[in-house]
């Protein structure tokens, strides 16, 4: 059984959900008071930070965007997200720096593999152990499935601990379309919208 770090207790587990997930104010605090013993990753396992205005790049979604997609490993997925939400905007792998003049939200973003989750796991800690800047505040967690199929059942286990550390998880859907063309906002699966209508929300209602 995979161990959870990040709570006190295995209920702790019961919020996550593999569709959108938001936890309750006592879900949250029930995590939030096991967490004094976490440790943070070694540096070398770390989301770096822009030193300032995060670059504009052609293809990396909405120049301005309302949120940032933060990539914790290489082929998280994030290309393919951007393409597919025009509110969200590629950080390319990098904690935006909390600038005035950019959005402070992020949105972590890992495959479903135990590499993905492991990274996702080591972002938590270093949010946990305030390892990123003060003005970013971390929205969630978005789960990209890497397989046409369920998951194993200790996959399941490890995306429940790991999704426990965070605030709100979703998964993604698997679209087998996006393996060959890109997505565009007018035809996307209702659970991939559905996301993206969360993430809008979110960031107006807090903006």
């Amino acid at each position: 059984m995979t161990t959870n770090e990040f709570s006190p207790a295995p209920a702790a587990l019961a919020p996550f959900r593999w569709a959108a997930g938001r936890r309750s104010a006592a879900e949250v605090a029930a995590t939030q008071a096991g967490l004094a013993g976490v440790q943070p990753p070694p540096t070398w396992r770390q989301v770096p930070t822009w030193p300032g205005l995060i670059p504009r790049h052609p293809d990396a979604g909405n120049p301005d965007p309302q949120f940032w997609l933060v990539g914790l490993h290489g082929g998280a997925g994030v290309s393919t997200l951007t393409a597919a939400w025009p509110a969200a905007g590629d950080a390319r792998r990098y904690m935006p720096s909390g600038h005035p003049a950019q959005s402070p939200y992020a949105v972590a973003v890992t495959r479903t593999h135990r590499e993905g989750l492991e990274h996702a796991r080591d972002f938590a800690r270093q949010v946990v152990c305030a390892l990123i800047p003060p003005q970013v505040q971390v929205l969630g967690l978005v789960l990209v499935p890497d397989l046409d199929r369920r998951p194993s059942r200790e996959m399941r286990q490890l995306a429940k601990v790991v999704a426990s550390a965070y605030p709100r998880c979703w998964r993604a859907p698997w679209v087998p379309e996006w393996r060959n063309h890109r997505p565009t906002p007018e035809n996307l699966p209702r659970a991939a919208a559905g996301i993206a209508d969360d993430l809008a929300e979110l960031t107006r209602k807090d903006s």
